[in-house]
């Protein structure tokens, strides 16, 4: 046999395009795991707060408070399905406002009990503060639906307990609590809706946190407040700290001018970041643009 009908060898690639190759297969399947792993720990990472121990204080020491003022205590109420939550309140007597707060993901109610006194002063008002379902020693895993059906339950257990109507109660959510609450308020109106430091869609907020994945193809839970306060015609106050790294401020202004009510406001805050005290100048700024909504005695 001659060697012209040996067939030749095979050319192997260069080493440059092998090296490519691989990296580009390694990381494909990087990429794949870590979509993976967002859409499975996506409940972790919108509520952390439903992991953290029950008992773990993560506020500021309780101010001093005198005999005199009326106890931090648990407000329970049930949900719709018959479980019971165990929510937070601070009632003074001759307080004529009523509150419903809305905490954000990685606290608890009862973890702000400095917070809510502070609040109670500022409004003069009873305060409520809503919890959800998996937090502190609640039961349940929390999902979009089921923390807003929860705050809707905690809705309807204030106006029982208090005997008012939907447009005698104040309606606060401070970050992820802002998506609650533009949700009562879409579904049951407010004497006043209050958004702090809060977003106009949460999946807008990661998208931004995770620019490389299709966060918009992939989160469950959306949170829009666009959509659920685009015919919401009541009064809106904003409140939103310039140096916020967690929700930057121009997603609170893109809320701002997307609401449908004329009635609104935004007060920025120089300096505030989303985790810092709110301060006191800053509350008392918040009662003057609620102005002659608060009631006075």
């Amino acid at each position: 046999m001659s060697d012209e009908s040996l067939p030749e060898p095979a050319k192997r690639k260069p080493l440059w395009r092998r090296g490519l190759v691989k990296f580009l297969r390694v990381s494909a399947l990087c990429y794949v795991g870590c979509l993976i792993a967002l859409v499975a720990m996506e409940t972790r990472l919108v509520y952390p707060g439903a992991y953290m121990d029950a008992t773990a204080r993560f506020a500021s020491p309780a101010n001093s408070t005198s005999s005199s003022e009326p106890a931090f205590l648990p407000f329970e109420y049930p949900t719709e399905n018959g479980v019971m939550l165990t929510g937070q309140m601070y009632c003074p007597a001759d307080a004529p406002n009523i509150v419903l707060f809305f905490h954000g993901n990685g606290s608890q109610a009862a973890w702000l009990e400095p917070w809510t006194r502070q609040l109670s002063r500022a409004l003069n008002a009873k305060v409520v503060l809503a919890e959800y379902r998996g937090f502190g020693n609640d039961e349940g895993t929390p999902s979009e639906a089921s923390v807003i059906a929860d705050c809707l339950a905690a809705h309807d257990a204030v106006k029982e307990y208090f005997g008012v109507t939907d447009s005698e109660i104040i309606l606060y959510g401070r970050s992820l609590g802002g998506g609650c609450a533009a949700a009562v308020a879409d579904q049951r109106g407010a004497q006043m809706l209050v958004l702090e430091r809060s977003f106009e869609r949460l999946v807008d907020v990661a998208a931004g946190k995770y620019p490389i994945f299709p966060i918009r193809l992939l989160m469950r839970n959306r949170y829009d407040c666009i959509a659920r306060l685009k015919d919401y015609d009541g009064a809106v106050l904003q409140i939103h700290g310039t140096t916020d790294r967690l929700i930057p401020i121009e997603h609170a202004e893109h809320l701002f001018a997307e609401l449908g009510t004329q009635d609104k406001e935004f007060i920025t805050v120089p300096g505030l970041g989303h985790n810092d005290p709110m301060p006191d100048e800053t509350m008392r700024a918040i009662a003057d643009h609620l102005g002659t909504r608060l009631m006075v005695q």
